[in-house]
Order: structure tokens, then C-alpha cells, then sequence
């Protein structure tokens, strides 16, 4: 369940509560750090600007907003990670991903209930894990891909208060509204992954329409 519980959160926009648990150092993209506290831009350049400028963006906003509000309740926080966090994610391409096999069995309306099953599942994790932390530093480190692609994995780590650093890597991709993250990566283990295990094992125990009840927004 720990693992679980790290992916969910990581997915849902910073790693701050996963560096809680004491998760051994180690960087699966290899490359240089470049050192910046959270408020400061990161040192991505050329053609990583954009992205690395859309998830500096996000972090910063979330950073910014749990500093000034420590007492902020579950309700208040639900709200702002709808209206502020949410649009950083691009939950159609995540619940694409998830799906899987699943999608050739998927109606329209399957499909826009998953996409909406996954979203609540993301805010759900954030919600239950930001409540009462604190924020710490943060690195950039060197990024891998190619913007021109459309698709690159941008690579943070971050320290909890005992000086335990967690590197986790966000898979962001260009769309027509600009960069967004579909999937996080982190312990070794994707986001995505993780949701396309969980949605095959709740249709194949309790078929497709019951496993979209079942997930948040579900009817």
C-alpha cells in the first residue's frame, strides 16, 4: 500500500508527501542537477522551456499556496486543486493510456466517464496527502526527449524535512492547449501503470459498467 499511496500522490502534481516516507535516492534518468529552491525558474532551457516552464508553474502555485494557507481545510484545498491544479494534467491522454485493452470496449460515453473516474482519483490522492505539509526544496534536473516530439520527461527532486530526497519524473506532451502531464513516474513505478492495473482488475472482477460506477463521479 505505501507504494500505492506514493504513486497517487505523485501523480497528482508534487512529490512532497512521498519524500515523507524515507524513499532511497536514486535518479532513473541519469544526467546533471541543476539547484533551485521552488520559487526560483528551473534551468531547463531551449526547447524544454515550455514545459519545464508549465510544471515549474504548477509547483510554484501549489508551493505558494500551501505556505500562505497552513491551516487550510480538506474542503478549501478540494477546491483549489479543481480550479488552480487540475488543468496542469491532461486526464483524456492519462485515462487513454490507463484504459489499455479496455478501450476497444468502451463507448463514448464509457470513455468520457473513465476520463472522469481518473481525475477524481487523482484529486482524491491530492487531497488526502497535501492536507497539513509544508513545502521543502526542490532540484530541476536535466530533462530527456525532445520537445519537437511532443513529448519529454521532466525530472524534479525534493527533500521532507529529515533529508530524505525522492526524484520523480513527470511525462508531460504537447497538446492544442499547451504542455500538459499525463503520467508520473516514480519508485521506479508509472502513475498510468499503476491505474491500468487497478482498472483491469475492477472490470475483470466486476465488469466495465460496475468498475465506472465505482470510480469517483461514477453513477
Amino acid at each position: 500500500m505505501r507504494t500505492t499511496a506514493v504513486v497517487l500522490f505523485l501523480a497528482c502534481a508534487l512529490p512532497m508527501q512521498a519524500v515523507a516516507y524515507g524513499i532511497p535516492y536514486g535518479n532513473p534518468y541519469g544526467g546533471n542537477t541543476y539547484a533551485n529552491p521552488y520559487g526560483q525558474a528551473p534551468a531547463w532551457s531551449g526547447g524544454y522551456a515550455a514545459p519545464g516552464g508549465t510544471l515549474q508553474g504548477g509547483i510554484a502555485r501549489l508551493t505558494g499556496f500551501l505556505t500562505s494557507r497552513p491551516d487550510i481545510s480538506s474542503g478549501e484545498l478540494r477546491a483549489f486543486a479543481e480550479r488552480e491544479l487540475s488543468p496542469y494534467f491532461d486526464f483524456e491522454q492519462m485515462a487513454w493510456w490507463a484504459a489499455g485493452p479496455l478501450r476497444r470496449h468502451l463507448s463514448p460515453e464509457q470513455q468520457a466517464q473513465l476520463v472522469n473516474g481518473v481525475r477524481g482519483l487523482f484529486l482524491q490522492a491530492m487531497v488526502a496527502n497535501l492536507s497539513g505539509y509544508s513545502p521543502r526544496q526542490i532540484e530541476y534536473l536535466n530533462p530527456r526527449g525532445n520537445p519537437a516530439t511532443g513529448e519529454v520527461v521532466l525530472t524534479i527532486r525534493a527533500w521532507n524535512p529529515q533529508g530524505y530526497p525522492i526524484e520523480v519524473g513527470f511525462r508531460l506532451n504537447r497538446g492544442a492547449d499547451g504542455w500538459k502531464v499525463f503520467d508520473v513516474v516514480a519508485e521506479g513505478t508509472s502513475a498510468v501503470a499503476y491505474y491500468r492495473r487497478l482498472l483491469a482488475d475492477m472490470a475483470r472482477r466486476d465488469g466495465i459498467d460496475a468498475m465506472l460506477a465505482k470510480l469517483p463521479g461514477g453513477r
